[in-house]
């Protein structure tokens, strides 16, 4: 196997990793592309058997959310302030905006929708993130479900490579407070309080663990998890702080 390729959602080190060096082939490469629906792929990186080798020697989970450049000559971007809208420095996140000719024109049934994802000629994305001096993009996560100070993405993806016992691993907002990390357990797997202490040294500051049973998280007819449904599911148990997530970019 030579090539991989992964398109528009995005994915966890602990899932291409293991394909990757299956591979017999020297040069494999992983490519995973940043898309929208309406507007087709916008940036893509390429990870290889190396990316992943330099990670693990260095300690540290390898992180498939930094991409590469905009598609040249096909799709131009800024990051924004996403209170203000003004554009921000290099470096800086923000709210992600595109132009491109691809973007799709409308929403079925849902105009008002539409016209409220454009900022003059820009395209809100929903995504957040940034562009590194290279221009190079960082998507750190969706608009709605960003944390106070660190991406969940990020934090997700360290979760799930020191937690094999886990099948799944979402981390939902808390306002001002920690981050409550929702873990769905493998087919008898247990997680004592010990092994929960060795998991997070290390890591920024989460509110202890919350455990759902994979078939009781709730998902789009795509197979997406619905964060805002599981969000609601967690708080039966767990009082949630209110999210400022803004609801224009969903």
């Amino acid at each position: 196997m030579r090539l991989y390729i992964n398109t528009f959602d995005a994915i966890h080190a602990s899932i291409a990793r293991p394909y990757v060096l299956a591979s017999s082939h020297r040069n494999v490469m992983w490519a995973h592309s940043w898309g929208q629906s309406e507007v087709g792929p916008m940036a893509a990186g390429i990870f290889t058997k190396g990316s992943f080798r330099r990670a693990t020697k260095a300690g540290k989970e390898l992180q498939m959310s930094h991409l590469g450049l905009p598609w040249l000559g096909l799709v131009r971007m800024r990051v924004v302030d996403p209170d203000t809208g003004r554009r921000v420095p290099r470096g800086v996140p923000g709210l992600l905006q595109v132009r491109s000719d691809s973007i799709a024109v409308g929403y079925q049934n849902s105009d008002e929708h539409y016209r409220r994802k454009w900022s003059g000629s820009w395209w809100n994305t929903g995504d957040f993130g940034y562009q590194d001096r290279l221009g190079r993009v960082k998507f750190l996560g969706r608009s709605v479900d960003r944390l106070q100070s660190d991406s969940a993405l990020e934090l997700e993806t360290a979760l799930l490579d020191r937690l094999p016992e886990c099948e799944e691993v979402v981390v939902i907002p808390n306002g001002s407070s920690a981050p409550v990390p929702v873990l769905c357990l493998r087919s008898g797997g247990e997680l004592s309080d010990g092994r929960w202490r060795e998991v997070v040294d290390g890591l920024p500051p989460l509110s202890p663990p919350v455990v759902v049973p994979m078939a009781e998280v709730p998902r789009t007819t795509t197979w997406k998890i619905k964060r805002a449904g599981l969000r609601e599911r967690v708080a039966r148990s767990v009082e949630l702080q209110p999210t400022e997530a803004d609801r224009r970019f969903i």
